[in-house]
């Protein structure tokens, strides 16, 4: 469709994706390890040493070999560890997107016809990638600037869907206005469509 905004903020996109590299390292150096192990393990059961010391001196090599690859994962278990909590407070971040963006694209939107007194956050499930809607209320010159400014939130891609719930005449100041409440609901992935 077109491009959007990603209102998760770019520090924890980079973040994510350093963990998400240490936690490949991780697993392959486990793997690796492992093979070598499960290799050397194999070689000697199909190779048996010919004489009793050379078993005994093999035994001992190995089992200081074992010894290293077990404190390798040890410590590698510890880091997965590590990672794991560092990705779970990324995941409670990415779940509060940095609303400062779109309030601002909102306001740009709105222009100088247009006054917002009202802002409202809604979510059908627990989180915001669950989807959700903001709500905006307010006062603009005449119907025709309230549905301009629901096209150009609807052009600037911020929102699946731009609906006037209500909109009717009302005294302002010394003229009449035109009140009105907007429901945009939120894309699904928490994010706009098309952002990375």
């Amino acid at each position: 469709m077109g491009s959007g905004v990603n209102l998760i903020p770019a520090p924890i996109l980079a973040r994510r994706k350093e963990r998400r590299r240490v936690g490949h390292g991780l697993t392959a150096t486990a793997v690796y390890l492992s093979l070598l192990f499960v290799a050397t393990t194999g070689y000697l059961t199909l190779n048996p040493p010919r004489s009793t010391e050379a078993a005994t001196q093999t035994l001992a090599v190995d089992t200081e070999h074992v010894a290293v690859l077990r404190k390798q994962v040890d410590t590698l278990k510890r880091d997965l560890v590590e990672a794991n909590h560092q990705l779970a407070g990324s995941r409670v971040l990415s779940e509060r997107p940095d609303w400062s963006t779109l309030l601002r694209l909102i306001a740009q939107a709105a222009g100088p016809d247009v006054v917002l007194h009202d802002f409202s956050l809604g979510t059908t499930g627990p989180t915001i990638e669950a989807g959700a809607w903001v709500t905006l209320g307010g006062i603009a010159a005449d119907p025709w600037t309230v549905s301009s400014f629901a096209l150009r939130l609807e052009d600037a891609k911020l929102f699946d869907v731009v609906k006037i719930e209500s909109s009717r005449r009302e005294p302002f100041r010394d003229r009449t206005a035109t009140a009105f409440v907007l429901r945009c609901e939120l894309h699904e992935s928490g994010q706009a469509e098309g952002g990375p």
